[in-house]
């Protein structure tokens, strides 16, 4: 009888110089549900079987696909189930021949664990007339290498001030901050702290008084008048539309000489 024939594919090459990344950087606490990565140089119709794990723990992220594209791009990969470490990804393409690749790895930070635990004192306190073109804080409880933002307001009103830098040490010193475009009032001080994987920390706040209105307007008299040897011993003065709050300094002199007479106190009362 005549020959009967068949044909098959012989395929035993196995994909190869495809890669993979992130595209999804840095892992956050914002984006760890729903991350995303390339692979690249990818064979068009082989599938694709991926594995996400980290170096901290946690429950590996599995999945699998067709490989549409040479870029192939994967997203809303749901990494919540690890914990913060370093990102161990691997993809292995299997082509229709059933023969697999070699695994393309590739590797970042996971950190989903923001800033904590800071506050702010105000060091120039209170802020005055000599001081308010140089005022400093301190963030104090920082995380080193974060960086941090404030904003400065007055509930007088004014010009907010801000500012940002990166934290050094623990305790953050931050100086030569010009409050003179703030009005008088009771001064807040806001400070965020954002680490290197974009986490946000809560507001600190820390607060202090500006005044830099010299007291004005008052005035003083003796009460004890005329001053003889009845009363030398016992003078009294009054001051007028004083300030309270703020502290006196008196300084006694004669047009005939003598030792001076000084005191001072704190004005309790109007009419001092």
């Amino acid at each position: 009888g005549a020959f009967v024939t068949d044909t098959v594919a012989k395929d035993i090459v196995a994909p190869s110089g495809y890669a993979t990344a992130f595209t999804t950087t840095p892992i956050n606490a914002a984006n760890k549900s729903a991350l995303g990565f390339n692979i690249t140089s990818a064979e068009v119709g082989a599938a694709y079987a991926y594995t996400l794990s980290s170096s901290g723990g946690g429950t590996p992220v599995t999945g699998s696909g067709t490989i549409s594209s040479a870029t192939q791009a994967v997203t809303g990969v749901d990494a919540s189930g690890l914990s913060d470490g370093t990102y161990t990804l691997s993809v292995v393409l299997t082509d229709t021949s059933g023969n697999a690749g070699t695994a393309a790895t590739t590797s970042s930070s996971g950190d989903s664990t923001s800033p904590s635990g800071y506050g702010v004192t105000v060091t120039t306190s209170p802020i005055s007339n000599a001081n308010k073109t140089a005022a400093a804080f301190n963030i104090t409880s920082a995380e080193v290498g974060t960086t941090y933002t404030y904003s400065i307001t007055s509930s007088g009103g004014g010009t907010p001030v801000t500012g940002s830098g990166s934290v050094s040490a623990t305790t953050q010193s931050v100086t030569g901050v010009d409050l003179s475009g703030l009005n008088d009032g009771t001064i807040s001080v806001a400070v965020r702290l954002t680490d290197s994987a974009a986490n946000m920390g809560s507001i600190a706040t820390g607060t202090t008084t500006k005044d830099v209105a010299a007291p004005s307007g008052y005035a003083t008299l003796f009460t004890t008048s005329p001053v003889n040897n009845g009363n030398k011993a016992a003078a009294a003065i009054r001051i007028t539309s004083a300030e309270v709050g703020t502290t006196y300094a008196y300084s006694i002199t004669s047009s005939g000489g003598g030792t001076p007479v000084t005191g001072s106190g704190t004005v309790s009362a109007a009419t001092q």
